[in-house]
């Protein structure tokens, strides 16, 4: 019967967290094991106490306010400067300010969201077909998982008692050669469909 209310709640959209603590207090009800209702506010409090989890929300904090205070586009124009002037200059400021964000966030969901509301109109406007825009940010945010500081390597890091340190090394050069990768696609891509060149800044405008 837990499995039902389990699956019915989830069924009727109602929040996860929600839909555990409901499982949860039929399953006590229904057993009779009323000593496990004062376990509940336990666990709860506990969970408070893993300072490791607690990065999450902040990475996800750090992404808003990139994108509330502008930080997003002097990212965008940081990676102009780099890659700009290649043919196919939007796609590659795209997959390098990926990375940045990747080095900065640590979360896929929470990087794409902001970088598909700068790029993907930025690159269509310019005649990039809309799927390979959409597709090059997607693959951008792959990154994140990988580049440091990641939000996978924390909780793997928490559950597994391993140094989160050491899996943000490990990650560096995996993360380099998914971006290398991504660069070379991006490249063959538009040789082939002879994407718009693009323009380099001069050197008072990198400045």
């Amino acid at each position: 019967m837990t499995a039902i209310i389990f699956l019915a709640t989830l069924i009727l959209s109602v929040p996860v967290a929600i839909v555990l603590v409901i499982a949860a207090i039929w399953y006590i009800w229904q057993s009779g094991n009323t000593v496990l209702y004062d376990s509940i506010a336990l666990k709860m409090f506990g969970g408070l106490e893993n300072y490791g989890l607690l990065a999450i929300p902040l990475f996800m904090l750090t992404g808003e306010l990139m994108n509330e205070g502008g930080m997003t586009k002097r990212l965008i124009n940081a990676a102009r400067v780099f890659v700009g002037g290649f043919r196919g200059g939007l796609a590659y400021i795209n997959l390098l300010a990926n990375m940045f964000m990747a080095a900065i966030i640590g979360s896929a969901a929470s990087q794409i969201a902001v970088m598909s509301r700068a790029m993907v109109p930025a690159m269509t406007k310019e005649g990039y077909d809309p799927g390979f825009a959409a597709a090059t940010t997607a693959a951008g945010g792959l990154l994140a998982p990988v580049i440091p500081p990641s939000m996978l390597f924390v909780i793997y890091g928490v559950l597994a008692q391993l140094p989160i340190g050491d899996l943000f090394i490990a990650g560096i050069i995996p993360g380099l050669i998914m971006a290398s990768t991504f660069f070379v696609v991006i490249a063959l891509i538009g040789l082939k469909q002879q994407f718009p060149r693009g323009t380099w800044m001069s050197r008072p405008e990198a400045i």
